[in-house]
């Protein structure tokens, strides 16, 4: 009986502590530890392009039960920025999204994702570029990989020189092991020409050089001196594209 006894005492207590750990979840913050070369691929039949910008993350030794919330952070190289073209390309549609895998093989039944966002740190254009969000991220039960993908429509010109990936989840269904290696992250450029058999147009996910800060500079009128802002440009404006074939 006291065998008994015992046995029931440490199942609830470890019970309890494991319900006071998933209680006190934390966050989970990643940012890669490198940044690789951007590919472009294009089938002509039917058109269809994707330019691919791969990460390197290392791998945290944590168990997904204990957090909540994954948040990634990513920051494109001192002084440039991701250029995404669409205006005036003759898309039929496109997607941006970013994915990051910890293992592989993924399998229901998964962990609740309760909230997701994707922000980016505009260098110019904004929110304005952007059609509808999909969050299709899951996180098995078995607790120890998780895939991050967020995507958005993309309707507009713009570029970014980072941007924010946050997934929140209710991990009360995961199992207390250790979070497995990491696998592939990438910055994925989606798009699909309106005619089936159209030219290949060149790479339109493209990392260049970042316009400089503003300046302020001082014009004399009339002896009044009036300060007039002025921003420096890069050799290639973030606001058109120019023909890659040229």
């Amino acid at each position: 009986m006291k065998l008994i006894r015992s046995c029931v005492r440490v199942f609830w207590l470890l019970s309890l502590l494991l319900l006071v750990q998933r209680l006190a979840a934390q966050t989970l913050s990643l940012s890669p530890t490198s940044i690789g070369s951007l590919t472009h691929n294009y089938y002509p039949f039917p058109a269809d392009g994707d330019d691919n910008q791969p990460f390197t993350f290392g791998s945290p030794s944590v168990q997904l039960v204990s957090i909540n919330t994954i948040q990634v952070s990513v920051s494109a190289p001192p002084g440039e920025a991701w250029n995404v073209f669409y205006t005036g390309q003759g898309f039929s549609s496109a997607t941006l999204r970013f994915e990051l895998y910890y293992n592989n093989g993924f399998a229901a039944p998964y962990a609740s994702v309760t909230s997701s966002s994707l922000q980016f740190d505009f260098v110019s254009g904004n929110s304005a570029s952007l059609g509808s969000f999909y969050d299709g991220s899951s996180i098995p039960d078995s607790g120890d990989r998780f895939d991050l993908s967020l995507e958005y429509n993309v309707v507009g010109n713009f570029a970014i020189s980072g941007f924010t990936a946050t997934i929140t989840f209710d991990n009360s269904t995961l199992a207390a092991v250790p979070l497995s290696s990491f696998d592939a992250a990438y910055l994925d450029y989606q798009y699909q020409p309106s005619s089936f058999s159209a030219p290949d147009p060149g790479p339109q996910l493209t990392l260049e050089a970042a316009p400089e800060p503003s300046i302020i500079t001082f014009i004399n009128l009339g002896g009044l001196a009036v300060p007039m802002l002025f921003r420096r440009r890069s050799p290639r404006s973030f606001g058109r594209r120019q023909n890659p074939r040229a």
